[in-house]
């Protein structure tokens, strides 16, 4: 799933609330219902708001999670024939102190060796160093693909997109106080 189906997701979420919200004043300035009435319809609105909220969310998530793990197979796996000298290089890059993963950085791209570089990416990624991942996904396309969906909706996200990310999904606002006395006054 690329991050434009993932939008998708989120602008139905979106797309929920803001049908909630135009329900809850149509609710609120009907006036041929009586308070009880109004209250009932603004009460069952939200409970078919939230499900809806909710099955969206839930199949966003799981989306993400799988696509993530589609990613992260993709850019740190090695194929069976390789298994024993991507497992020596797993286990050279996730000893190395931060000087020495550099260093193994720069023999990866020196010698063009996919397998240290794939390597170090995790190990990079393990210990949250975003300099030495960006250097690994700059002649790794899968590492990059990565990196760069794990920036906009993964574990690599800032704390702007974070927030960004949790106003995009929350859900429908439950029907509030002052909005029962809204419609306690027409009633």
């Amino acid at each position: 799933m690329t991050i434009n189906e993932i939008e998708t997701y989120i602008q139905k979420i979106a797309k929920n609330r803001e049908d909630f919200n135009e329900l809850v004043a149509a609710i609120k300035n009907n006036l041929d219902l009586s308070f009880e009435g109004r209250s009932s319809q603004l009460s069952a609105a939200w409970k078919s708001a939230t499900v809806k909220h909710n099955e969206l969310k839930k199949a966003l998530i799981s989306e993400i999670e799988t696509t993530s793990q589609e990613k992260r197979e993709r850019a740190f796996g090695a194929k069976k024939a390789d298994e024993v000298a991507y497992n020596l290089a797993l286990s050279e890059a996730g000893k190395a102190d931060d000087k020495q993963l550099v260093k193994l950085l720069n023999r990866a791209l020196l010698t063009g060796n996919r397998l240290l570089n794939t390597a170090v990416a995790v190990a990079a990624y393990e210990r949250g160093d975003p300099r030495v991942l960006q250097s690994t996904a700059e002649t790794d396309p899968d590492i990059a693909d990565f990196m760069a969906f794990e920036q906009s909706l993964g574990s690599l996200r800032n704390a702007s997109e974070k927030f960004r990310w949790t106003m995009a999904i929350s859900g429908p606002s439950a029907p509030t106080e002052a909005d029962r006395e809204t419609l306690n006054k027409f009633g």
